[in-house]
């Protein structure tokens, strides 16, 4: 299948040299920067120099090898490849090449070099394309063998992690600010320049400061991160919520154990006033729990309408998305605003309108008695299947007496009651059908008491007074975004669009008839929000 690359098949003496394009390349930037892709570069001069190669490299350093879009490099030499430019392509490996777990990859460098005329030479052997054999085994063995060699990397890393773990060593990834880890050595040391900025961060923040007012200090006396850029407000709070300072480095698998910069009562002392500051904050006035939150959309522009805090006393009112980004380029800013909490008290009246409507029950039976009532036509049916279990058996009997009178052979008679057991079972089928088709008419005749509770339990939840349980009350009637929910208008009438959810019960099991023990009682109520107060400015 793959046959070690004869020199003299490669360079013939009478031939020019062979031109063979040479590709390199290595996974991450951490080996391109350890020099790992000089390692192959010398072997392919190397070989070039033994065999008398005319070698054009193509380095692409620090791109995985698992899709060929991502690799510039490769495609260009593809596409002189295709033009006939080269007469093989050589790699230290072929998984240099390609190691992507897709037939499609290795299949497009096969199709390619195959066209061509051109081999693939990889670690010293010989892959001629031209032969059927050794084409299906780069094209089919190629993803198999790179996933095993993958799934096999990721098994040694996951080792690799485990055993650090354990020995209380570094697995992976960047030195966290303040701390360095000596592989050699295998210890941690703290760093007191960066050390004394953690150490101070938690110290303004032991004190009362926010993690912006923390950043805006750090900025105005010019100290910058690891990286020399300024300490911003995100750095500070996760700075503030990292583990690794108080000496646990908090990894995906376990934790190492560190040098501690903070001490622990200093560090649970700060989670606290964090915490403490964002409760504060979560009671703000902007941030109150509105009934009708993610449920209005203005019907002008039919876009939603969101939360937002203007007018004198930041009063929040409900304003058209028109003028977001998202709908700026097609929509023109209608401008329109509702009061949020005129729209909310509003909106719970009409539920509890809708709710409390006396005929609601009697809208659940006229859709119950919609579907045509087919008891007679499924008793019919019943009885005549009934009917037809007993003629089977009766001819059974006469069978078996003619048999035990001689008048049939053994093999008539076991012909003839396997005709009529394969009979009786498919008739036994079909009665079990019809009988439970029967009984979910029949039930479908009859008051529903499901169909009540479920109402009842509605209007039970009317007393509801806070706002997170009116808004799950809400939610529930409007369960389709777009569809149903708030219309607001721009004259000021609102339309409440929603659906009465109903479960009904039903004792039969039959696949057909589970699917309609869900009905949805479709609504729309509307009201008109009271005239706008005009505000005008008191003479001096």
């Amino acid at each position: 299948m793959v046959r070690p690359m004869n020199p003299s098949a490669t360079q013939p003496s009478a031939s020019p040299a062979l031109r063979v394009a040479g590709y390199v390349r290595v996974s991450t930037e951490g080996q391109a920067k350890e020099e790992t892709h000089e390692v192959q570069i010398r072997w392919l001069r190397e070989q070039a120099e033994r065999h008398g190669w005319d070698l054009q490299l193509f380095l692409e350093p620090g791109v995985s090898g698992e899709t060929i879009a991502a690799r510039p490099q490769m495609q260009r030499m593809l596409a002189e490849v295709e033009a006939g430019r080269f007469d093989a392509v050589a790699a230290k490996a072929v998984d240099r090449l390609c190691r992507s777990q897709s037939l499609a990859d290795w299949a497009r460098i096969a199709d390619t070099c195959k066209r061509a005329g051109v081999q693939i030479i990889g670690g010293g052997q010989t892959i001629d394309l031209q032969d059927a054999t050794q084409a299906l085994v780069f094209t089919l063995l190629g993803p198999g063998i790179a996933g095993f060699e993958k799934s096999m990397i990721l098994s040694r890393t996951r080792d690799g992690m485990a055993r650090a773990l354990r020995e209380g060593r570094k697995p992976h990834g960047v030195d966290p600010l303040g701390l360095r880890y000596h592989a050699a050595e295998k210890r941690w040391e703290i760093v007191e320049s960066e050390a004394r900025i953690i150490r101070r961060i938690y110290d303004m923040t032991d004190r009362g400061h926010t993690a912006v007012e923390v950043a805006d200090a750090l900025r105005a006396d010019g100290v910058t991160g690891r990286a020399g850029l300024p300490m911003r407000k995100n750095q500070v709070s996760r700075i503030l919520r990292s583990r690794t300072y108080r000496g646990e480095w908090v990894f995906k698998r376990g934790v190492v154990p560190v040098p501690a910069i903070v001490d622990a009562d200093q560090w649970d002392r700060v989670q606290g006033k964090i915490d403490a500051i964002k409760r504060s904050r979560s009671g703000r006035k902007g941030a109150v729990a509105s009934s009708v939150r993610g449920l209005c959309w203005c019907a002008a522009c039919q876009v939603p309408a969101y939360s937002s805090n203007t007018g004198l006393a930041a009063t929040p009112y409900l304003v058209c998305a028109s003028g977001n980004q998202e709908y700026r380029h097609r929509l023109e800013r209608c401008g329109n605003a509702w009061r949020r909490d005129r729209v909310a008290s509003l909106v719970w009246d009409l539920a509890v309108q809708v709710l409390e409507e006396p005929a609601l029950f009697a809208r659940v039976q006229a859709k119950r008695g919609r579907k045509k009532d087919r008891t007679a036509e499924l008793r019919e049916d019943v009885e005549r299947l009934e009917l037809r279990l007993k003629s089977i058996s009766t001819k059974q009997s006469g069978i078996t007496l003619r048999w035990s009178n001689g008048l049939l052979d053994d093999d008539a008679y076991d012909r003839a009651l396997e005709t009529l057991a394969s009979d009786r079972r498919a008739v036994e089928a079909r009665l079990a059908d019809a009988r439970l088709e029967l009984q979910a008419a029949t039930e479908r005749r009859a008051a529903d008491p499901a169909a009540v509770t479920a109402i009842e339990a509605y209007r039970a939840r009317l007393v509801a007074t806070t706002e997170e349980e009116r808004q799950r009350i809400l939610r529930a009637l409007c369960p389709t975004r777009g569809v149903h929910g708030v219309w607001l208008q721009p004259d000021g009438r609102i339309e409440l669009r929603g659906i009465v959810p109903v479960h009904e019960s039903s004792t039969t099991n039959h696949p057909r008839q589970r699917a309609e023990h869900f009905r949805a009682l479709p609504f729309v109520a509307s009201a008109q929000l009271p005239p706008k107060r005009k505000w005008t400015r008191k003479p001096r």
